[in-house]
């Protein structure tokens, strides 16, 4: 008994470390390595049994908890379940349902006081009813939990810019190569963009006309959440076609 109890310790301590993975982020949320100065850490902790489900946990610099989030499938980034997310001082922030990736359910939000600010229900990402509440509890004007970053002018200025800035590479044209780059960015809290990607590549040379293209781009309109100006991700497609 004394030999077996510290053995089936240290079986169960490997299996857990094995079940999960810490990444850390600078404040870019950039992937770097644990000996740099970080400012968030996600703890993510895979299911024993369906290995593709997947609880992430994720933490602040000073170890205080951000936020938590499960994924029914965690490759895909399918959210499922009740999302958390807490202000510095640790009063809860947001509490939103999620059912295989759509809103559903309730979404609540608060103040940093406690005081309630959003009351919103979702079945599969439609909103039923909401109400929204100012600091003290009186209810004011709605408005859309989330609002996605704009590009000056809408979509229509959005193509009309791509269409007048964008060169047809003269050896892609020549040898009838065509298709369609995406591009990933970030639209920051001012509107500038950056960490410009291609995420889906056509050739060399179409994937570097394309993000010369979003680098040119003016300022967007930002992302809100929660009336709160964010960081947002952004995915462009843009098409090359030899008329």
């Amino acid at each position: 008994m004394k030999v077996f109890f510290p053995i089936s310790l240290l079986v169960l301590s490997w299996n857990f470390l094995k079940a999960q993975d810490t990444i850390y982020y600078d404040k870019n949320w950039n992937k770097i390595s644990k000996e740099k100065a970080f400012e968030h850490y996600d703890v993510i902790t895979h299911d024993e049994i369906d290995t593709v489900k997947a609880n992430v946990k994720r933490y602040r610099n000073d170890n205080s908890i951000l936020s938590d989030l499960n994924y029914s499938n965690y490759s895909k980034k399918t959210k499922d379940g009740i999302y958390r997310e807490w202000y510095k001082n640790q009063q809860l922030k947001e509490e939103i349902n999620y059912k295989e990736g759509k809103l559903n359910e309730k979404l609540t939000t608060f103040w940093s006081n406690g005081q309630l600010k959003r009351d919103d229900v979702y079945i599969e990402d439609s909103l039923i009813q909401g109400k929204v509440f100012d600091d003290k509890g009186i209810e004011t004007e709605y408005f859309d939990f989330f609002i996605p970053a704009t590009f000056p002018g809408g979509k229509e200025a959005l193509v009309k810019f791509i269409t007048s800035v964008t060169l047809y590479p003269r050896y892609c044209r020549k040898n009838n190569i065509e298709g369609e780059v995406t591009v990933k960015f970030i639209v920051e809290k001012d509107g500038k963009v950056t960490n410009v990607k291609v995420t889906d590549s056509i050739h060399e040379l179409l994937d570097k006309e394309s993000i010369k293209v979003v680098k040119l781009m003016p300022h967007w309109a930002p992302a809100k959440q929660d009336g709160e100006t964010v960081r947002s991700y952004f995915m462009l497609p843009i098409r090359f076609q030899i008329e």
